[in-house]
């Protein structure tokens, strides 16, 4: 039911910055949700200060969003601090969602929703590539995309009326 949602963009030097905001902006156009480049914040590095700095140019605009998405979570747990710092409270005020289910996101207060990437399926695969690789010493490049699925916690709830 969001119909304001921030984006807090990873560094522009990563692939996966892109194709997360990539993503971003897809599902955006899905949902029939404004385009509107102010309620994104490009090239936050992925730590927590980052995310509390990127929130808080968020937090600053004349009609904040009442969502905001975290290219990653370490980026989203700063966020939910610059609101909690700003005096609002997570997921009343503004929900928080992340993305890589690290452990310390189960851990925040409140847990933090976030995107569980299956880490251990990603280096099976790895190790898989690079053996082939040694064997054949050469190999074509490929996509591959592995499932993600979404973990909702405490860090999300549908929009005040």
């Amino acid at each position: 039911g969001h119909r304001r949602v921030g984006y807090l963009s990873g560094e522009e030097v990563e692939t996966s910055a892109h194709e997360r905001l990539f993503g971003f902006q897809r599902a955006r156009e899905e949902y029939g949700l404004a385009a509107d480049a102010n309620l994104v914040v490009r090239n936050c590095r992925s730590r927590i200060d980052e995310g509390f700095r990127g929130m808080k140019v968020l937090l600053g605009l004349k009609e904040p969003p009442t969502a905001v998405v975290a290219y990653n979570d370490l980026i989203a747990v700063g966020a939910m601090d610059a609101i909690k710092h700003a005096g609002l409270a997570v997921p009343g005020d503004i929900s928080v969602v992340g993305f890589d289910d690290i452990n310390v996101a189960a851990e925040v207060n409140p847990p933090l929703t976030t995107v569980h990437v299956h880490k251990r399926t990603m280096g099976t695969i790895a190790a898989q590539r690079l053996v082939q690789l040694i064997k054949k010493k050469e190999m074509r490049q490929e996509k591959i995309l592995v499932a993600t699925n979404l973990v909702v916690r405490g860090s999300t709830a549908g929009p005040r009326n």
